[in-house]
């Protein structure tokens, strides 16, 4: 019988907390109230501030070599706000592709995504389209440190493209 009368004692002491607080002054339940919403939103206000910190990070131009069913080619990549130019050249610099595309960064759970759309093809001889894209997102997990931009994407449900790892590198700015 003692743990039935410890719970009846805990069920009596919340059921008068919650009597008395219904005559708590109205500003110290919105006090309480804030309180709790600060609670949860502050682990979402620092990823939102990594994020920042990532998007300003990403900002100039990267280079990376990526291989490919078709070979090797040279991907350079131009960064300014939330859009980025996209040059893809040859090995021998014959400008195969470019491109522009609107992105942004995400955060789902522990990871980190670059989604990106409206890829509009600037090669030059063709019309401004968004083929590539066609009007969807694109996404791709990332890791950003100093001079690296790391992405891997082709893994979404509605991806047509293979699976493609690639290992962005910073290009630095020389002094004139």
């Amino acid at each position: 019988m003692p743990y039935y009368d410890g719970l009846i004692k805990s069920i009596t002491v919340i059921t008068e907390t919650r009597l008395t607080m219904k005559y708590w002054p109205t500003w110290l339940r919105a006090l309480r109230l804030l309180a709790l919403i600060n609670i949860l939103t502050l682990p979402l206000l620092a990823a939102d501030g990594d994020l920042k910190d990532d998007l300003a990070k990403l900002q100039g131009k990267w280079t990376a070599t990526v291989t490919t069913d078709q070979g090797s080619s040279v991907w350079t990549m131009d960064v300014k706000d939330n859009k980025s130019t996209i040059v893809i050249a040859s090995k021998t610099g014959e400008e195969l592709f470019k491109g522009e595309c609107d992105f942004k960064l995400e955060q789902h759970g522990s990871f980190k995504a670059y989604t990106y759309s409206n890829l509009e093809n600037l090669t030059s001889g063709r019309e401004r389209t968004t083929p590539l894209t066609d009007g969807k997102t694109k996404s791709s997990i990332y890791k950003l440190d100093a001079d690296t931009f790391t992405t891997t994407g082709g893994f979404r449900t509605d991806d047509d493209d293979k699976p493609m790892l690639i290992k962005w590198e910073k290009v630095l700015e020389t002094k004139k």
